[in-house]
């Protein structure tokens, strides 16, 4: 009798862990399986970092533009930050998305293979300095120039929602390294700068993924239309932006902005029409994973 009581106990429990196994291996999503936290894109050598699927907040709260606000007043800059709210909370699916920006070197591959017209700024002078070397950030392209790279290259641009997870991880920061700007982490204006720096030059003002430069050096160009009241119906899974706009997303601050504690910050927007270029416009990508 004792051995059939035993037998029962056992076959039970044989039985819930096959049914815990079987809803795991059902509930499995891209962002919890066993995924490598680094690759290397075959085509353009890029190293991409992993960005598991999960909530984060994004935006900021009323009280946080209020003091951004009030900095842009004392500085007599006209600024607006209301655009970064209201905060909530968006779910990803999992990516990866590039460490570094996009290269000169790595742009320049793109351009002897398509014949597409190289970046307006690329031999521009500033401060003895070139903007043309290997290292650097590609500059002075446009939206349009970052999609057809983006293209050739078997990626595309990041959401909005996306750069911004990648930039300042689920807890809600305001840098990329925490919630005090720090000019050491990051190649912005104040520092000292007179021009971009090669990517990667700032490791300690990493994210909370390891994603490099996401404050200063350059603008970054985002997919979404820029609207300045999307975030109060902005879809929770995966958002995408407004359907049509006039200008797109630029996020990240440079390496000349006016003030670089605001501009810097992982939840500031700004944007411009896809077909203009700058000395400081750039990009870097992401890579869906198959599912």
């Amino acid at each position: 009798m004792k051995w059939l009581t035993f037998s029962v106990a056992i076959a039970v429990l044989l039985f819930c862990l096959m049914t815990c196994g079987l809803r795991l291996s059902k509930s499995k999503t891209p962002g919890n399986i066993d995924l490598p936290k680094e690759i290397v894109h075959e085509k353009d050598g890029s190293t991409m970092v992993l960005i598991p699927a999960g909530e984060f907040i994004m935006g900021s709260t009323d009280e946080e533009i209020s003091r951004w606000e009030d900095e842009a007043e004392a500085l007599s800059a006209r600024r607006w930050f209301t655009d970064e709210a209201p905060q909530h909370r968006v779910y990803l699916a999992a990516y990866y998305i590039d460490k570094y920006e996009v290269t000169n070197a790595q742009y320049r591959k793109f351009v002897a293979e398509t014949n597409h017209p190289p970046p307006r700024y690329r031999r521009r002078r500033r401060g003895g300095r070139t903007f043309d070397k290997p290292d650097l950030p590609v500059m002075g392209v446009n939206w349009e120039d970052a999609v057809a790279y983006a293209k050739w290259v078997g990626k595309r641009l990041p959401t909005e929602a996306e750069w911004e997870k990648a930039a300042r991880g689920t807890d809600g920061i305001h840098y990329p390294w925490g919630n005090v700007f720090d000019h050491a982490k990051c190649n912005a204006y104040l520092r000292g700068s007179i021009g971009p720096q090669p990517v990667g030059s700032c490791p300690q003002g990493a994210s909370p993924y390891g994603v490099l430069d996401m404050a200063g050096n350059i603008w970054e160009w985002c997919a979404d239309w820029h609207s300045s009241d999307y975030y109060a119906e902005s879809p929770y899974e995966n958002p995408q932006g407004p359907k049509t706009g006039e200008e797109k997303v630029l996020r990240g601050g440079a390496w000349w902005v006016r003030m670089p504690a605001s501009e810097t910050r992982c939840a500031y927007r700004g944007g411009n029409a896809p077909s203009e270029r700058h000395s400081n416009y750039g990009f870097r990508l992401v890579k869906e994973i198959e599912k």
